[in-house]
């Protein structure tokens, strides 16, 4: 717990850890490193919720890196990341998906030997660390899914004989059903940010 002392008020107790009302996430200071080259050095951002952020720049400025280290994909080096006030100096891929990070990269990050179905329950599936396959369950989340963007696919069909505009619907569709606040949204020059809620 972060004690008040007298040199600090509260409204500088909470700006000092970096918290302020309304605020979905705040990184402070994130560097990564990757064998002596510096990917990233400092980087401090806050995103309100009901923001939209672009995170533009040239292939190999490390956007996807930025991306990531907030994702819980890649750990930074020094720096901490707070989602909702709750500090991260280490945030796992498991953990930002149940604090409501989504992440839809380039390819998509659908796994092309999987049905439909299953690539539209797995990460409920893992926020709920179901250890077992309910293949009713598996189902029933995936018609529920496809219900919410009105498209009809056949949920047995694998992801890899989909077309390219398939594909992006099935990725988009997991930051629509899941309890997403912060969705990532990778292309190859622009990466935006948006936070939904209010």
């Amino acid at each position: 717990m972060f004690k008040i002392r007298d040199a600090f008020t509260a409204d500088r107790c909470f700006e000092h850890i970096g918290f302020i009302m309304n605020q979905f996430i705040i990184t402070k200071n994130i560097s990564k490193n990757f064998s002596g080259v510096q990917a990233l050095q400092d980087v401090s951002i806050s995103i309100h919720s009901g923001e939209i952020r672009c995170l533009a720049g040239e292939n190999g400025s490390r956007k996807s890196t930025f991306i990531k280290v907030i994702a819980g994909t890649y750990k930074p080096d020094s720096g901490r990341i707070f989602i909702n006030g709750k500090a991260f100096k280490n945030l796992h891929p498991i953990v930002a998906i149940r604090e409501g990070i989504q992440v839809i990269y380039q390819d998509f990050s659908l796994f092309p030997n999987l049905t439909v179905a299953e690539n539209l329950a797995i990460n409920t599936l893992l926020e709920h660390n179901r250890r077992f396959v309910n293949w009713h369950q598996v189902n029933q989340i995936a018609r529920t899914a496809i219900a919410q963007i009105d498209v009809e696919l056949d949920l047995n069909q694998l992801v890899a004989e989909l077309s390219v505009a398939e594909k992006q619907l099935i990725a988009s569709t997991h930051e629509r059903f899941t309890t997403t606040w912060l969705a990532l949204k990778a292309s190859p020059y622009v990466d935006r940010f948006t936070v939904h809620g209010g």
